[in-house]
C-alpha cells in the first residue's frame, strides 16, 4: 500500500516539474509576469485549440479569445499548474507572418520588443478572431 502511495506521489510530482519546465521553456513564465490574468475576458471563446509557444506545442489543450485589448491564452484545467492566463495586448506583438506547411497555414506571432517567445496557431483561428473582433467593433 505504501509503494502504491509513493509511485503516486512520485508521479505527481514529475507531473508538477514537466508542467513548470515547459512554462519556463516556452517562456510562458515570462509572459505571465507581465501580461497575467486569472479569468477569461467575456468574448467569444475557442477552447481546446492547438497553440504553440516557443518550442512548446499545447497541442489541444489550449482556451484562446480574442478581443479588443489583445489575444487571452489559458491552458485547459490539467495543464493550468504554473501557467496562468495571459492576455497579451496588441501592442506587444511584434509581427505576425503565415507559414504554410503539410497540414495547413499557420500564423506565427512575435510577443515582445526585443521578442520574448513566438506564439504559433493555426491561421483559420487566428482569422476567425479577427473576423468575431470586427464585427463586435
Amino acid at each position: 500500500m505504501i509503494t502504491l502511495l509513493f509511485r503516486v506521489l512520485v508521479l505527481v510530482v514529475i507531473y508538477a516539474a514537466c508542467l513548470r519546465m515547459f512554462s519556463v521553456i516556452s517562456g510562458w513564465s515570462r509572459l505571465a509576469k507581465m501580461h497575467g490574468r486569472s479569468a477569461l475576458p467575456p468574448d467569444k471563446i475557442y477552447r481546446c485549440r492547438s497553440v504553440r509557444v516557443g518550442p512548446i506545442n499545447y497541442g489541444s489543450c489550449m482556451n484562446v479569445s480574442f478581443s479588443h485589448v489583445g489575444l487571452f491564452l489559458k491552458p485547459i484545467f490539467c495543464f493550468s499548474l504554473w501557467h496562468p492566463g495571459i492576455l497579451v495586448p496588441w501592442s506587444e506583438m511584434a509581427s505576425a507572418r503565415t507559414k504554410c506547411s503539410l497540414f495547413g497555414r499557420r500564423v506565427i506571432v512575435d510577443v515582445g520588443n526585443p521578442p520574448l517567445t513566438s506564439i504559433r496557431m493555426s491561421a483559420k483561428l487566428f482569422d476567425r478572431g479577427k473576423m468575431s473582433m470586427a464585427v463586435r467593433n
